[in-house]
């Protein structure tokens, strides 16, 4: 017979936008590795995305069923919790929480000092914590307090054979780098050999104007549909490169090497955190005008090359493991082995 699961169970709350969900990512993997049992109650492709991707413990974090946009949680901005939740809990297949942490509401509106009633009346027993955006002394000191900076770290993934990944979209006007720029810069990368890949999301379909559509199709643009193709396209690259936008945020946090393209934003606040992160900062905020396509293409050939030597190693190292156990008996067929982990030509 099993014993009893005794881990506090921790159900982190948020409803906002994919970047700053990603930002949160940290800390929902420092909790897991805590050993923490981590609900994520946020939208529901969100959720999902962050329990399938984060690495943790097996089972240390679950996605809500049917997120935070069910009747059931949505009421809780009215008051009318204590009874519509709680029962649930059981048949969602997860446990309640003996603590909440809230990214939704605080004490400063009547709506949020109505949905952290709600919450209390819900779950007696858990202790409610209110968190504020990026950069406040609340989340500074949760981030602390949690030990974030040491429990979280994320390994670079290594694809040296994958595609430079461009995402030419943004959330906002302000911080989209102009097409025609996206355009140039790709062709350029493929000019010196680089494979590179263009995805937008279907926000863009309706953003673009008739010569920004254009240019997105004679580069090959692609249109993402969901949050999981989104993840596994950007984690299949060997760079990403990106507006502040929610795609550059979730590239930094699968390990990919990241170049942030900021104009309008502060990227004191703002910036993707992962293991291989550069930014290009405007001298004050600003339209995304201020930048041309060499010093991106600069960045982008700096930032794969100081990774590119890490990789090399190890898919030398990988390769000679193979022939130590066994699992390559022909020399020639190991050199061919690591030179497709390189992304090096083959001949036939």
């Amino acid at each position: 017979m099993s014993s009893p699961d005794a881990r506090a169970v921790v159900w982190v709350m948020h409803a906002g936008a994919l970047g700053d969900w990603v930002l949160l990512w940290p800390l929902l993997r420092a909790l897991g590795r805590a050993g923490t049992l981590v609900i994520a109650v946020s939208h529901d492709a969100k959720a999902k995305l962050a329990a399938k991707w984060i690495e943790c413990a097996p089972g240390s974090l679950l996605a809500l069923p049917g997120g935070i946009d069910q009747p059931r949680l949505s009421r809780w901005w009215a008051g009318a919790g204590g009874s519509s939740v709680a029962p649930r809990v059981a048949e969602w297949g997860v446990r309640p929480p003996t603590r909440i942490i809230s990214f939704l509401a605080d004490d400063t509106t009547a709506a949020g000092r109505a949905w952290l009633a709600s919450a209390a009346a819900e779950f007696p027993g858990a202790a409610i914590e209110t968190v504020g955006p990026p950069g406040s002394a609340s989340r500074t000191a949760l981030w602390v307090r949690e030990g974030v900076a040491t429990r979280s770290a994320v390994p670079i993934r290594e694809n040296p054979a994958g595609p430079i990944v461009c995402h030419v979209g943004a959330g906002g006007e302000s911080k989209r780098w102009p097409m025609e720029r996206w355009a140039s810069l790709v062709q350029t990368l493929r000019d010196s050999g680089e494979p590179a890949i263009v995805v937008a999301g279907e926000a863009e379909l309706e953003r673009f104007d008739a010569a920004e559509r254009a240019a997105f199709t004679r580069v090959g643009g692609r249109y993402i549909e969901s949050l999981e193709d989104l993840a596994m396209i950007v984690s299949t690259g060997r760079l990403f490169v990106g507006a502040d936008t929610g795609p550059t945020h979730l590239a930094a946090q699968l390990g990919i090497p990241a170049l942030a393209l900021f104009g309008p934003t502060d990227p004191a606040v703002w910036q993707p955190v992962g293991p291989a992160v550069r930014t290009l900062i405007p001298g004050a905020p600003g339209p995304m005008t201020w930048l041309e396509i060499d010093p991106v293409h600069q960045a982008a050939k700096e930032l794969r090359s100081a990774h590119r030597s890490d990789e090399d190693l190890a898919a030398i190292d990988r390769g000679i493991e193979d022939v130590k156990a066994g699992r390559v008996h022909d020399m020639r067929e190991a050199i061919r082995g690591i030179a497709r982990r390189l992304g090096l030509p083959l001949d036939r």
